[in-house]
């Protein structure tokens, strides 16, 4: 992984074994988000996303040895909220963060910075490009690169963080204007039948002719409303 900062900006660059609709449904479903979010030693109490332009977001975590805590504290509940500004899956997301002062979400905000992730497809995998700006100081600076850095390992170290319906369809033209077609495939919703579903992905033109719809779909209440 490859890191540095300049006027206070963090950036970071990872690379996942998956294709950008996965990685980017990692970051709009909650229970994927909480999975993975936050240093080690961390975990989510509550998460809310509402994963749209204007929509509002806000997680709180859990934990001992929090990178910006005294590394001798007791259980603390680090409580971090903000806004979408942009939304373009499955290549780009763009929001508002700032830290609660005290560990709960009634709290006033501090310095509120932007964070900005890009996902480019290599392959089969993810180039994801991780920004944020700008920082106070050069200690908060290095306690959000520790942070990010240890989300994403747990990301990439846990298959079930990044998942989605991974597909290969022979007839694009049905399955896009029949979601039955989803429905017979032996597929767990856990009980989501009746919902509807968005996909991102691509129409590959093979040389016999045929048309192969290959991408991922996920529950269109994830770029709505969602919350754990």
């Amino acid at each position: 992984m490859a890191d540095s900062f300049s006027n206070l900006i963090l950036r970071l660059t990872r690379t996942f074994d998956a294709t950008p609709a996965r990685v980017f449904a990692a970051w709009i479903n909650p229970d994927q988000f909480g999975q993975w979010f936050g240093p080690a030693g961390m975990t989510t109490v509550e998460c809310e996303l509402e994963a749209k332009v204007g929509g509002a977001w806000r997680l709180m975590g859990e934990g001992r040895n929090i990178p910006g805590r005294e590394p001798d504290a007791e259980v603390v509940r680090p409580t971090v909220s903000g806004r979408y500004l942009e939304v373009e899956p499955p290549k780009r997301r763009v929001f508002t963060w700032a830290w609660h002062d005290k560990d709960d979400f009634a709290s006033p905000r501090g310095q509120e910075s932007i964070v900005t992730v890009l996902f480019n497809a290599i392959g089969d995998r993810t180039e994801m490009i991780f920004t944020q700006a700008v920082l106070r100081d050069e200690e908060i600076l290095s306690a959000h690169r520790r942070g990010w850095t240890e989300s994403f390992d747990k990301l990439g170290e846990s298959p079930d963080s990044i998942r989605a319906l991974h597909i290969d369809a022979p007839n694009s033209s049905e399955l896009l204007s029949d979601m039955e077609w989803l429905r017979q495939e032996s597929l767990d919703f856990s009980g989501a039948s009746d919902s509807k579903f968005v996909f991102f992905g691509e129409i590959i033109h093979t040389k016999n002719g045929d048309n192969i719809l290959k991408g991922t779909v996920v529950l269109e209440e994830f770029l709505d409303t969602t919350s754990c």
